[in-house]
């Protein structure tokens, strides 16, 4: 104490102040209480969510109608809202409530019916595999697999013929497409002129 005025130094610690009396440790709430206050976010988050899935789309097709960043980030909140609501009132996510889990089950037991195993990660690491034993590299893997996917490889149906004429090099399927149709025209030039005789 200085003057009269209590000072706040680091004097007034138990060993220099004999009135010293500390401060109780803080108090758990009980645990009903926690549960309570949980509950309650529950249901505040289920509330807000239900108001989202209303108040999202009327803000989207107020004027003006236009589709941009605004618009979309209301789609997103709307599809989270959906999912909120559905995980609350159903127990799981909007995928499965949409079938997700059925259509799971089904294709792995077609696929286990149809010997195919079921899954088609087992097809992808199998290819992974098979491309390790032949020494590429993870750039040359990545490479392959986006060139597949940008041939749509898995959608068409190829002979093996034509397989192995898309995995020509680019320049000697143009001089054999340029020569093929070289070819051609001379047919149908020979054609016409045999036409044009009689």
């Amino acid at each position: 104490m200085r003057n009269g005025v209590e000072t706040a130094d680091n004097t007034t610690g138990p060993i220099s102040n004999p009135n010293f009396k500390p401060t109780k440790p803080p108090v758990t709430a009980p645990l009903a209480d926690v549960l309570a206050q949980q509950q309650d976010y529950m249901t505040l988050r289920y509330r807000v969510a239900l108001g989202m899935l209303a108040v999202a789309p009327a803000l989207i097709a107020l004027p003006p109608r236009k589709l941009d960043v605004f618009s979309f980030g209301l789609a997103g909140c709307w599809v989270y809202s959906l999912n909120e609501v559905v995980r609350q009132t159903r127990g799981q996510n909007l995928a499965y409530a949409l079938g997700g889990e059925r259509r799971v089950e089904a294709a792995k037991k077609s696929g286990a019916a149809a010997g195919l195993g079921g899954w088609r990660g087992d097809d992808v690491i199998r290819q992974h595999k098979e491309r390790e034993e032949e020494g590429k590299g993870i750039g040359e893997m990545i490479g392959e697999s986006v060139w597949d996917v940008w041939q749509q490889r898995d959608k068409r149906k190829l002979t093996p013929e034509e397989e192995e004429e898309e995995e020509r090099p680019l320049r000697e399927r143009l001089e054999r497409y340029e020569r093929l149709e070289k070819e051609r025209r001379e047919k149908v030039a020979e054609e016409v002129k045999e036409i044009t005789k009689k």
